[in-house]
């Protein structure tokens, strides 16, 4: 059964401490503050672009301590996007393995694909990968659309 999500879901910026590093209070402080304001569920490592500066072991922590942290009071969706296909599907794995209701995927964002190439991307992560996909296009950033077809698929 596929999870559906509905309402608000915002994007959540990631909290850094001046060397960089996970700020665990100051994530704390922002889940509890959108959690307070009755928000749907929550996003991470997506729309902020953050993601595209971390390591997988970095964007692995976050994910970690922001699943257990919401502890089921809202859906969870991660962020997984990624130019590599084979990171994308681990990221994925781990995120669900952690407990996240969701992962968001954004299309290869540095190279141009062929309408092949992309089916190819996607569907690899699908059958790598169980539980609910989100496809996430951000067109001032991408240098192909979805096709129908993809989509279909």
């Amino acid at each position: 059964m596929s999870m559906k999500f509905k309402g608000i879901i915002p994007p959540v910026s990631i909290i850094f401490d001046e060397n960089g590093n996970l700020d665990k209070d100051g994530m704390k402080s922002v889940i509890d503050f959108l959690f307070d304001r009755n928000v749907d569920g929550l996003f991470f490592l997506g729309s902020g672009g953050e993601f595209t500066q971390l390591s997988t072991a970095e964007r692995k922590e976050i994910a970690e301590f922001v699943i257990q942290y919401v502890d089921k009071r809202l859906p969870v969706l991660i962020g997984t996007g990624s130019t590599n296909t084979r990171e994308v599907i681990e990221l994925s794995n781990h995120a669900f393995a952690h407990g996240a209701d969701g992962v968001v995927v954004i299309n290869p964002y540095y190279w141009q694909l062929s309408e092949e190439n992309l089916y190819l991307h996607f569907d690899e992560i699908a059958r790598a990968v169980k539980g609910a996909i989100v496809l996430y296009k951000y067109l001032l950033r991408q240098y192909r659309t979805f096709y129908r077809n993809i989509l279909r698929s």
